[in-house]
């Protein structure tokens, strides 16, 4: 008889009682994790998150109302971020479909429905920030060429607003917390537009600039003139420039 004598073949694999035998450490890695909620100020009862529950993360839809959630994307290579639109009829996210992060911004309905471009004319690129508003949406994209910040008025095709080769993102762009665009960014008529920009060589300490987002003109500008320029450090009395 061999050294697995007395062990029985069809003992079954889970213990009666124990619904995962897997050890703690794994049922926590394993565990679906579900992102913090955004949400427009003029729709507050429908929420956009991202969650890994179908094993990859994907953007989902909360009705606070009906409590209906369902899952929105299905994006091969998953994603991270997904936005809702300022009337929250919309959900939307940055579209990539092979895994190098450039892509285009998709928008489907909040109520169901198949995704579609979000704006006509907005180019193949990097996310570098999104405001989508109530009539007016813009977009800051870059490529292997430079950075770019485009605007789309009452559904109309997208509007190259200003370019740059140096760093250009959407006002909030950088925040940590969901929102920080849709507090940044867009104002509250939705005729400015804020940019955090290194046009003046800094990437750390990005400048501000304010622009029409119908025509692109530069509104105001705010720059930090405060830094450390060689061996000593200058002091300024105008610690910031405000140009208009």
């Amino acid at each position: 008889m061999g050294a697995c004598e007395g062990v029985r073949a069809d003992r079954p694999a889970i213990l009666s009682g124990v619904p995962d035998p897997a050890p703690l450490w794994q049922r926590r890695f394993r565990a679906p994790i579900v992102g913090f909620p955004t949400w427009s100020r003029h729709a507050p009862d429908r929420l956009a998150y991202i969650s890994s529950e179908s094993g990859i993360y994907q953007l989902h839809s909360w009705d606070r109302r009906t409590g209906e959630r369902r899952q929105v994307s299905t994006e091969p290579v998953g994603l991270i971020a997904g936005d809702i639109s300022a009337d929250g009829e919309w959900l939307i996210w940055h579209r990539d479909t092979t895994g190098d992060e450039s892509g285009t911004f998709v928008a489907a309905p909040f109520s169901g429905g198949a995704p579609e471009p979000l704006v006509e004319g907005l180019p193949v690129g990097w996310d570098s920030g999104l405001a989508a508003g109530r009539s007016v949406t813009v977009a800051a994209i870059s490529d292997r060429d430079g950075f770019a910040v485009y605007s789309s008025v009452d559904g109309a095709p997208a509007r190259l607003l200003t370019r740059s080769a140096e760093s250009i993102r959407l006002g909030g762009a950088n925040a940590m917390v969901g929102g920080g665009v849709e507090i940044a960014a867009l104002s509250a008529d939705e005729r400015f537009v804020a940019i955090e920009h290194s046009e003046h060589g800094d990437l750390i300490h990005q400048s501000l600039r304010i622009l029409d987002t119908r025509t692109g003109a530069t509104v105001a500008d705010l720059h930090d003139e405060g830094k450390l320029r060689s061996m000593h450090v200058r002091i300024r009395s105008n610690f910031s420039m405000l140009r208009s």
